[in-house]
């Protein structure tokens, strides 16, 4: 067996093809960015008003209270306005431009107007571009705005839309195929029998896939037959950039996956990880640069080994490292073997807003029912048996 860290890193060298498209903005949402988003102007484009109020030239009212009198106004939306007589004063409102040989605004609340002229309040503030967002403070021109492999999110949509742009450059995801095997395995809808069992992996897999943006997915099931997994997987091999197998890598008689595997080309980077769940976890890249993935068939195993291995994986080639997490255990826990251990939690906030950790160990890597009350697992380290109240460690949730 080699260690997580080990298997991590040999993943890592083997990045999927790249390739982009365009997207237009009201579709962006989940995509992964493939280019800078530059600033097309300076942000705010001119001298911007922040308050509603009036505009005056400050060394000409330094020491006065007025009476200005009110010369016109600006709104949002006008061109540049010009105050013509700096002993007077313009109405400015909120969003406008700051009006030509004006360099103060005063708020309305700081003014009292009457028959057109404007006295400020002996208490109010006179300084220099008071309440004026002042040109290209918050952004310069050509300024990076977004990086390329940033996640869209609803607020970028806004900022590129900001800047003019109806369609940007998106890393096109890879089309993946799920696999399940074995002859005990039944469809959701049919009968099942005492000694079958319901395709869970499948579906969890894909919904967690598709939590993360990634929608070209499609599932397969193969029984135990050599050469129906052969003729499958070389079909599937022609098609997909990611392949997930689930069952059929450990060592029973019927595990069957490792071989074809081998039959069709792919070549074996690792079979087995020092972990519990997903010991036999293992990797293998094809002639066309493929990734495949053969995941032990216990469901918590295969979701465990997707949401530790093969997301990063997936977005990595993209130039995004998947955030993490840390979360201190709320309750002491135990675990002897010497493996790095993914402890399903259910997690709270403590007063001070830390993540806080609730242990939700299941009785097998079967026992995928119990993950119904966790939000996800943390990821405990080999060389360590007792973990005590107040430990930190990494959180992985299993949804994106």
């Amino acid at each position: 067996m080699i260690s997580v860290l080990e298997a991590f890193n040999i993943i890592d060298q083997y990045p999927l093809k790249q390739a982009t498209t365009y997207c237009h903005i009201d579709k962006l949402v989940g995509e992964v960015l493939a280019e800078d988003i530059l600033a097309e102007r300076m942000m705010p484009p001119f001298n911007r008003v922040l308050m509603d109020g009036i505009a005056i030239k400050l060394a000409a009212s330094r020491n006065l209270v007025g009476p200005f009198e009110i010369a016109g106004m600006a709104k949002a939306g006008e061109p540049l306005k010009s105050l013509n007589d700096p002993s007077s004063c313009l109405e400015v409102m909120t969003g406008a431009m700051l009006p030509k040989n004006c360099d103060c605004v005063v708020p309305y609340e700081q003014v009292s107007i009457s028959e057109g002229r404007a006295i400020i309040s002996p208490n109010a503030v006179l300084t220099k571009m008071h309440y004026v967002a002042i040109q290209g403070s918050d952004v310069g021109l050509l300024e990076t705005l977004i990086n390329s492999g940033t996640i869209m999110q609803s607020h970028h949509v806004g900022i590129i839309a900001g800047q003019g742009i109806e369609q940007v450059s998106v890393f096109v995801k890879p089309k993946v195929a799920i696999i399940s095997t074995g002859d005990e395995i039944v469809a959701v809808g049919a009968k099942v029998l005492p000694h079958q069992i319901r395709d869970i992996n499948t579906h969890a897999l894909r919904a967690n896939l598709h939590s993360y943006g990634i929608d070209k997915v499609n599932t397969f099931h193969f029984i135990d037959d050599q050469d129906e997994l052969y003729n499958g997987l070389s079909s599937i091999l022609e098609e997909y950039q990611v392949i997930i197998l689930s069952g059929g890598v450990s060592m029973g008689k019927f595990d069957f996956v490792p071989k074809v595997l081998t039959d069709l080309k792919v070549e074996s980077k690792f079979h087995k990880v020092a972990q519990k769940p997903g010991k036999p976890l293992w990797f293998g890249v094809g002639l066309d640069k493929q990734l495949v993935f053969g995941l032990p068939g216990n469901p918590i195993s295969a979701l465990v080994s997707l949401r530790k291995f093969i997301m990063p994986s997936i977005f990595k080639s993209f130039g995004v490292k998947m955030g993490q997490q840390v979360a201190k255990l709320d309750q002491p826990f135990s675990f002897s073997p010497q493996l790095t251990y993914y402890l399903p939690v259910k997690i709270h906030h403590s007063d001070k807003g830390e993540l806080l950790a609730i242990p939700l160990p299941p009785k097998t890597s079967g026992d995928f029912a119990r993950l119904g009350h966790s939000d996800g697992f943390i990821q405990l380290p080999a060389k360590q048996n007792e973990f005590s109240v107040g430990e930190a460690f990494t959180l992985y949730g299993w949804d994106g």
